[in-house]
């Protein structure tokens, strides 16, 4: 489904009324991370829909942060408008949808379909962590959490969580299911970098004690890199091969019903 997104033309679709997580907590997460501390975020829904978003703080930079958090808020696959004065969240819009699955293959084909970066990262951060005494398992849990950190993915999409996207429309709801599952496997393939990282640790580690720093450095990455390149599977080579993960509902889902359409045929309004 790479490169690929069913969808209706450009709309503005229902906004979340219901679900486990309700839209305007989603975006008090993201204006969490995004807003700058001495910005006080407020939010409210507004009369016919959708949220309303503004900045209480008495500050020449108000509008920057609205444009900020208009955009961040945009590439979740919500129609935004923004001004001086307030963000405005007004529901799922078809052509940020369209955006947010092209950002979405272009990091499953280029950043998370490269492990060699995560492999040469891991390594350097264990030699900054690694010590005479201590845990190589902490070092290995620090190291995972840092490439997690890195990645950025991990902490968008935790954002994300539990929130149930619906809409009225069912071209719109193909596209929303088609991000969903672009979304589980940026998911899939994040957590396949964490444990990349934090298992070249371990090899690292071990190695070092016998060879020293830059030897020990050299034939881990050597190691890896050969052994990911055995076969195209990625990780699982590393390690004992486990099942692939089964597909989700979401998936299956797309699979059986939805008619996939080239971006490149999508009209952009």
């Amino acid at each position: 489904m790479s490169g690929d997104l069913a969808m209706a033309p450009h709309e503005v679709g229902f906004w979340l009324v219901g679900g486990a997580v309700m839209a305007h907590e989603v975006i008090e997460r993201v204006c969490t991370r995004v807003a700058p501390a001495w910005a006080s975020v407020r939010n409210a829904p507004l009369p016919l829909g959708g949220c309303e978003v503004w900045i209480e703080t008495a500050d020449p930079r108000t509008w920057i942060v609205h444009h900020q958090l208009a955009r961040e808020l945009g590439l979740i696959g919500w129609h935004v408008d923004a001004d001086a004065r307030r963000v405005m969240v007004l529901g799922w819009s078809a052509r940020r949808l369209w955006d947010r699955a092209t950002l979405l293959n272009v990091a499953l084909t280029q950043r998370l379909a490269d492990l060699e970066p995560t492999i040469d990262r891991a390594l350097t951060i264990a030699e900054e962590l690694l010590g005479p005494t201590g845990s190589i398992a902490d070092v290995a849990a620090a190291t995972g959490r840092r490439i997690a950190l890195e990645l950025r993915w991990p902490a968008r999409l935790a954002e994300l969580d539990g929130l149930d996207r619906m809409s009225g429309s069912r071209p719109m709801q193909l596209a929303l299911a088609q991000i969903s599952g672009l979304e589980a496997k940026v998911a899939r393939r994040c957590e396949e970098h964490v444990a990349t990282a934090r298992l070249v640790v371990y090899a690292y580690a071990e190695r070092r004690q016998e060879r020293g720093v830059e030897r020990a450095r050299h034939e881990v990455m050597d190691w890896a890199l050969t052994r990911l390149r055995a076969e195209d599977s990625g990780l699982w080579v590393l390690a004992s091969r486990p099942p692939a993960p089964a597909r989700g509902l979401v998936e299956r889902f797309i699979a059986a019903s939805t008619p996939n359409v080239p971006l490149r045929e999508l009209g952009r309004a």
